[in-house]
């Protein structure tokens, strides 16, 4: 096992050596897992869930009222059948 030492900041945050991010293969905004176990640390390189994003990016618009679109739809397809219908 190989030992690494990193200095924690007044804001509670470490900087992980180079050589440990290159073993890791860690790139700049990836996941790390911290686990204690027994007093001792793990950091283990994590890909992100595909769920994980969601939420960190403000919509650009709000959310569609889908009933109101399926009502708009439903309404939408009733008129062209009446047309169809009247036009017999």
């Amino acid at each position: 096992m190989r030992e690494f030492t990193a200095t924690v900041n007044r804001r509670g945050q470490i900087t992980l050596p180079v050589s440990l991010r290159r073993e890791l293969a860690l790139k700049p905004y990836d996941y790390v897992t911290l686990a204690v176990e027994n007093g001792h640390m793990r950091i283990e390189g994590t890909k992100p869930a595909i769920d994980q994003p969601a939420g960190s990016v403000t919509p650009i618009s709000r959310p569609e009222d889908f009933k109101a679109l399926s009502t708009i739809a439903k309404d939408e397809v009733a008129e062209r059948y009446a047309r169809k219908f009247l036009k017999r």
